[in-house]
C-alpha cells in the first residue's frame, strides 16, 4: 500500500513559516514486512553544496545535510522515534520523549540507500516493522519530516512547528492515515560474541580467549527485556583527557552500547551535581580501569501511562575493587498536561575485603517529578535520600530547576543541596555538604535591521554559587557576562564572557598537583571564542580564556581543527595548553599540555577505521587508540582494537597497558 506524496515544507529556521529554498517530496509504501519511504530532496546540480562529514553512524545532527522521519506510533503527542539519513548514506536513529529525554544511542535494524542526479538528492529508506513498537489495531499515527540543508543553515519540516522546540515535539507533527501494519511479531534478538586478546600490563601478560552473549526480547509492543553474559565492551570509544582546575569531580558520559540504551529512564538529577544512579560505576573501577561484568538483565515498559525499569548486574573483584551487587528501580507515571512523576530505587552491595570484613551495602530512594506549566514553561525536581550499612553515607539531596524557553531565550534558575552524608555508591555526585544555585538568562534576538550575514545576537549571562551547607557561607562562585555573541548566517558563532570568580577553600587542596592555601581569593577572567562553520569541508574553534587565578594568573588556550576534502577522510586535532603564572603557596609556574589528533577513515557507512591518539603533560600519559569496524549485516560487528597506554608519573598495575583485541558479534534474529 502507499499514501498520498507529502510536499510544501515549511522553513523552521530561520524564517519560520516561509518557503524553504528547495522543497522536498516524500512518499509513503507499506506491505506486511516493512514500512519503506522514499524522498526526494530538490538542490543544486549534481549535489555541488551538501554538506556531510563522512559516514559514521549517529552523525552530528547541526553539522550536515540530511532527511529525516519522525514517528508517533501511540498518537500520543509524546514519544518520537526518529529515522535520518544523510545524502552519503550514513544512518542515526533517535527515540525522544517529550523534546526533552534523548536516547541518542538507541540502534534499530533498518536500512537505506541514496542516490545524488542533476536536480536532487534522493533517499530509500526500510524500516521492518519489528523494529517499531505500535498498539494493535490502530490505523492513524503522527508523522513528521523534517530536513536540513546546511550550507545555507536552513531547516525545514512538512508539519510546522516553532523554532524554540523540535520536530521531536510530536504534538506539532502531521497524521499518517489509513495504515495498518501486521500483528507484532515475536521479536527476539540473540548476539553471541568471541573475543581473542593478547594483553600486557606492568606487571601481568598473556593471551585470552572468551565468548559472551546478549539477548533482546520484545515481549509486547510496550515492554523489552535484556540479557547480557559476560558483557565486553572492548569496542566502545575511549575518554579524552582533561585537565581539572575545579574542587569538583568531572563528569565523564557513558560510552558503553549496553548501559547507553534506555539511559534517559534511568537518569534523574542533574550532571552538574549529582545522579542517584550512574552506570559508570559498574564494570569500572575508581581509577576507570575495566572490571569484568558477570552479566545481568534489564526489563522496560513503556507506554502511555508508564514507564517501568528494572536492572540488575554483578561485576567481578578486581585489584582495586571488590566484586558488587547492583540493582536499579524505575517508575514514572504520565499525570497528565504532559507531566511525570517518578520514583527510583538504587541498591549496591559490595562483597566483603580485608579493609570491610562485613562487606558494604549503599541504597538510594529518589522521587522526582516534571511539570510542564505552559507550552513554553516547566519545573522539575529529584529529592533523593541515602542509607549506608557498614559505613557512613546517610544523608540527602534535592535538585529543583524551573526554565521558559521562547523563540526569543531562555529564563531559568537550578538549585541543588547534598548534605554531609548523602552518599550514590551507585551514582555520582560532585561532592557533599554543598548547596548550589544556577540562574541564567540567554537571549536570541534577530532585530530587523541587523545585517543579512547575521542571523542572530545572543547576549546574557548566568552565575554559578556554591555554598557550605552547615554554615550556609559561601565556598565558591562566578558570575558570567556575555556582552557580545553573534551568530551568523552558515553558524559561525563569536562568543564573549566577562566572568567574576569568588573562591573561599577552608583548607589547603590540591588542584591539579599545585597546592592552594585556605583563604579568600577574588579574581577576573574573560574569554573569546571562533567557532567557523563546522559542515565546510576544514572548520575549527580557537578560545582564549585568561586573567587571575587564585593568587597568580592561568593563560588557557584551545584549538580544535577539522579537515574531510572527502566524506572517506576526516583528520581532526585537539589541543589544550595552560600557563599558570605564580599560583599556590609555592607561587607555582607550570605548563600543561594536552593534545589528541584523530584520523577517521571510511570505505562506507559500514565499514570504517578510527586512530585515536593523546598526549597529558600533567600525568605524563600517552595514549593511542585504534578501532577498525566492519558491519557486515545489520548489526553483525567484526572489531579490531589496538590500546597502548604508558603513565610515567605515578607507578601502578595500569602504568602499562597494551591490548590487541578481535571481537566478532553476529546478530541472529526470528
Amino acid at each position: 500500500m502507499w499514501t498520498p506524496p507529502a510536499g510544501d515544507f515549511y522553513q523552521i529556521d530561520p524564517q519560520q513559516g516561509a518557503a524553504p529554498s528547495f522543497q522536498t517530496m516524500v512518499k509513503v509504501f507499506y506491505d506486511d514486512e516493512a514500512l519503506y519511504i522514499g524522498a526526494v530532496c530538490y538542490d543544486e546540480p549534481e549535489g555541488k553544496g551538501l554538506r556531510a562529514q563522512g559516514f559514521r553512524r549517529d552523525f552530528e545532527f547541526f553539522e550536515t545535510d540530511f532527511f529525516g522521519i519522525n514517528f508517533d506510533s501511540f498518537l500520543d503527542g509524546k514519544t518520537s522515534l526518529s529515522f535520518q539519513i544523510n545524502p552519503y548514506g550514513a544512518l542515526r536513529d533517535i527515540q525522544v520523549f517529550e523534546d526533552m529525554l534523548f536516547e541518542r544511542n538507541w540502534n534499530a535494524v533498518w536500512d537505506a540507500r541514496t542516490s545524488i542526479t542533476d536536480s536532487s538528492w534522493n533517499a530509500e529508506i526500510i524500516i521492518p516493522w519489528k523494529s517499531l513498537r505500535y498498539p494493535s489495531g490502530k490505523d492513524e499515527w503522527g508523522i513528521n519530516f523534517a530536513r536540513s540543508i546546511r550550507r545555507m543553515n536552513q531547516f525545514t519540516a512538512w508539519s510546522l512547528y516553532p523554532r524554540a522546540f523540535s520536530g521531536y515535539r510530536m504534538d506539532y507533527a502531521g497524521r499518517l492515515k489509513g495504515i495498518h501494519p501486521p500483528p507484532a511479531p515475536l521479536n527476539l534478538d540473540i548476539q553471541p560474541y568471541i573475543l581473542v586478546s593478547d594483553e600486557r600490563y606492568t606487571d601481568a601478560k598473556g593471551y585470552k580467549a572468551e565468548a559472551g552473549v546478549d539477548v533482546k526480547w520484545a515481549v509486547n509492543p510496550f515492554s523489552v527485556l535484556d540479557l547480557t553474559y559476560n558483557t565486553d565492551f572492548a569496542q566502545a570509544e575511549v575518554d579524552n583527557q582533561v585537565i581539572n582546575l575545579t574542587r569538583f569531580s568531572l563528569f565523564f558520559p557513558e560510552k558503553r552500547g549496553f548501559f547507553l540504551e534506555n539511559e534517559k529512564l534511568f537518569t534523574t538529577g542533574w550532571s552538574n551535581s549529582f545522579y542517584p544512579f550512574f552506570s559508570r560505576r559498574i564494570g569500572l573501577d575508581a581509577a576507570g580501569n575495566p572490571v569484568s561484568v558477570t552479566g545481568g538483565a534489564r526489563y522496560v515498559s513503556k507506554s502511555t501511562e508508564r514507564n517501568i525499569g528494572a536492572l540488575y548486574i554483578h561485576h567481578e573483584a578486581s585489584a582495586n575493587q571488590p566484586a558488587s551487587h547492583f540493582g536499579v528501580l524505575r517508575l514514572k507515571e504520565f499525570t497528565g498536561n504532559r507531566s511525570t512523576l517518578g520514583a527510583l530505587m538504587t541498591v549496591r552491595s559490595d562483597a566483603a575485603t580485608t579493609a570491610a570484613p562485613g562487606g558494604k551495602t549503599n541504597a538510594t530512594l529518589s522521587a522526582d517529578g516534571f511539570f510542564r506549566l505552559g507550552k513554553t514553561f516547566s519545573t522539575e525536581f529529584t529529592v533523593s535520600g541515602s542509607k549506608t550499612w557498614h559505613g557512613r553515607g546517610d544523608g540527602f539531596a534535592l535538585y529543583h530547576s524551573v526554565s521558559n524557553v521562547e523563540s526569543w531565550g531562555a529564563l531559568g534558575m537550578v538549585n541543588n543541596v547534598i548534605s554531609a552524608n548523602y552518599l550514590a555508591d551507585a551514582g555520582y555526585q560532585i561532592g557533599s555538604n554543598l548547596m548550589m544555585t544556577y540562574p541564567y538568562a540567554l537571549f536570541n534576538l534577530r532585530p530587523e535591521w541587523k545585517p543579512k550575514y547575521i542571523r542572530s545576537f545572543e547576549p546574557g549571562g548566568f552565575g554559578q554559587f556554591y555554598y557550605d551547607a552547615g554554615s550556609g557561607k559561601l565556598s565558591e562562585g562566578y558570575v558570567s557576562l556575555i556582552p557580545l555573541m553573534v551568530r551568523l548566517q552558515d553558524n559561525t558563532l563569536f562568543e564573549s564572557y566577562l566572568n567574576y570568580n569568588w573562591q573561599r577553600p577552608k583548607r589547603m587542596y590540591s588542584l591539579s598537583g599545585i597546592m592552594i592555601n585556605q583563604g579568600e581569593y577574588d579574581y577576573f577572567r574573560y574569554a573569546v571564542k571562533l567557532t567557523s562553520d563546522q559542515s565546510y569541508f576544514i572548520g575549527g574553534s580557537v578560545q582564549y580564556d585568561g586573567g587571575e587565578f587564585y593568587n597568580g594568573r592561568l593563560e588557557h588556550y584551545t584549538i580544535r581543527m577539522r579537515y574531510n576534502p572527502v566524506p572517506h577522510l576526516v583528520i581532526a586535532s585537539n589541543w589544550d595548553y595552560y600557563h599558570l603564572v605564580g599560583v599556590g603557596m609555592f607561587n607555582e609556574n607550570k605548563h600543561v599540555s594536552v593534545i589528541a589528533p584523530e584520523l577517521r577513515l571510511s570505505m562506507n557507512p559500514r565499514a570504517h577505521l578510527n586512530l585515536f591518539y593523546q598526549y597529558n603533560s600533567l600525568t605524563k600519559t600517552t595514549a593511542l587508540n585504534v578501532r577498525a569496524s566492519f558491519e557486515f549485516q545489520p548489526l553483525s560487528y567484526i572489531y579490531l582494537v589496538v590500546n597502548d597506554v604508558t603513565t610515567t608519573m605515578i607507578p601502578s598495575s595500569y602504568a602499562e597497558q597494551k591490548q590487541i583485541i578481535l571481537k566478532v558479534s553476529y546478530r541472529l534474529s526470528n
